[in-house]
């Protein structure tokens, strides 16, 4: 479980440091435009947040911390996927990269959590 909380880290500093672009793409331009790229990097933080929070369960678990029973419950569920999850609209190529490594990272512990992982 470890290299899983550990790549669940590093796919949060990427948000992170796409947070601050992001931030800074905010400043600037046409509202109308720079909706999708908040609005996708808002759903970018939670998913992220999402995969830490089950990592951190798995760790529990096996720290004794969290029961069998409780680790499988709908409270520490990774979130589904909608098929829209992020905007339609085009975003940048890099927020683009990261969000398809998030969604990949997201539905992998999806399936683990599914099958008693």
């Amino acid at each position: 479980m470890d290299h899983l909380h550990e790549e669940a880290i590093a796919l949060l500093y990427a948000a992170h440091d796409w947070a601050l672009k992001a931030d800074t793409i905010a400043r600037r331009g046409d509202p109308a435009e720079r909706l999708p790229v908040i609005m996708a990097s808002l759903g970018l933080t939670t998913l992220v947040i999402d995969s830490v929070a089950w990592t951190l369960s798995r760790k529990a678990l096996v720290t004794g911390e969290l029961s069998e029973t409780e680790a499988a419950s709908d409270e520490w569920a990774p979130m589904q996927l909608a098929g829209d999850t992020f905007a339609t609209a085009p975003l940048p190529a890099k927020l683009t990269e990261l969000i398809k490594k998030v969604e990949s990272f997201h539905r992998r512990i999806s399936l683990l959590h599914a099958g008693g992982q």
